[in-house]
C-alpha cells in the first residue's frame, strides 16, 4: 500500500499535549471477525479511543481505522497494560497490519502512539508504513 493512499488527516483531530511522554507500545486487536473480512487485510492506521458507554465493558478501548470503520477492541487481557501505558486515557493514533493466520483467522497487531506532538506521531506512522 502506498503512503499516498492512506489518509492521515484524522491526526489533525487528535488533542496533542506537551505534558505527555513520547511513547509507543504494541497491542493486539480482538473482535476482528465481527467487524472485518479478508478485504480489510493489509496495513492500517487509525485511532484507539475509550468507549465508556460500551455495555459489555465500560473500560473498552475501541480501535477505529482512519476511515471511521470499527475494527475491534484492545483485548480485555491487555486492558491493564493499556491503561498503564495510556494513563491519561486519551485517544491515540496507531499503525499496524491485519493478516490471516495459518488457521484462516484474521489477526492484527498495532503500534499505539501517545500523542505528545503532532510531528512525532506523523514520523512514527510514516516510518511504519514505509
Amino acid at each position: 500500500m502506498d503512503e499516498e493512499e492512506i489518509d492521515l488527516s484524522f491526526l489533525d483531530n487528535i488533542d496533542y499535549s506537551d505534558d505527555l511522554e513520547e511513547n509507543t507500545e504494541t497491542f493486539d486487536i480482538t473482535g476482528l471477525r465481527y467487524h472485518c473480512t479478508v478485504h480489510d487485510c493489509g496495513k492500517i492506521v487509525g485511532i484507539v479511543k475509550p468507549e465508556p458507554s460500551n455495555v459489555h465493558d465500560p473500560r473498552a478501548q475501541a480501535v477505529y481505522r482512519n476511515d471511521g470503520k470499527l475494527l475491534g477492541y484492545i483485548p480485555r487481557t491487555q486492558l491493564d497494560w493499556y491503561e498503564d501505558f495510556n494513563e491519561e486515557n486519551v485517544p491515540c493514533p496507531f499503525v499496524g497490519e491485519i493478516e490471516v493466520d495459518g488457521r484462516g483467522w484474521l489477526i492484527a497487531e498495532i503500534k499505539v502512539i501517545i500523542p505528545s506532538s503532532r510531528e512525532y506521531v506523523k514520523v512514527e506512522i510514516e516510518d511504519e508504513l514505509l
